[in-house]
């Protein structure tokens, strides 16, 4: 996905193999791509592809105007992933778990670093871009979590 000219954003699926840790996935990709902006969450709290997509694009867009709620963008993007402008409360709720089986993982930085990621994501684990699918269960846990009615 295209934020800006020359730079992209990447969201993908990934399924953890049991007894992978999703943080030390985390932590290594962020060792080898240095030059990307690189978060991992709990896709239980988002409700479909265009949902994360458009709160990468608004992350970027108040990260450009100076309006935003962490300092770092990939904070700042687990805060509007959670609705709440307390790290701790993002963190605590859509940060990484030990027991999750997937993690949506977003990327942001240079087309070139991009593919780069997107080839080497894909010769190490299984992508499931399934866990972007909306579905009735993901919905009334959203609008229960966020008090809509």
């Amino acid at each position: 996905m295209e934020i800006e000219e020359g730079l992209q954003a990447l969201i993908v699926g990934l399924k953890i193999v049991e007894n992978r840790d999703p943080f030390k996935v985390l932590t290594e990709l962020k060792n080898a791509y240095k030059d990307l902006t690189i978060q991992a969450v709990n896709p239980e709290f988002i409700a479909d592809l265009e949902h994360i997509e458009l709160l990468v694009k608004q992350a970027y867009a108040a990260k450009s105007r100076g309006l935003s709620y962490a300092e770092h963008f990939a904070i700042d993007l687990l805060m509007r992933i959670v609705c709440t402008d307390q790290i701790s409360k993002a963190v605590a709720t859509a940060g990484l778990k030990l027991d999750l089986s997937h993690i949506a993982l977003i990327a942001v930085g240079s087309p070139g670093q991009i593919a780069l990621l997107q080839k080497d994501l894909s010769s190490r684990f299984t992508l499931d871009d399934s866990i972007f699918e909306a579905d009735a269960n993901r919905q009334r846990f959203l609008k229960e979590f966020h008090n809509i009615e």
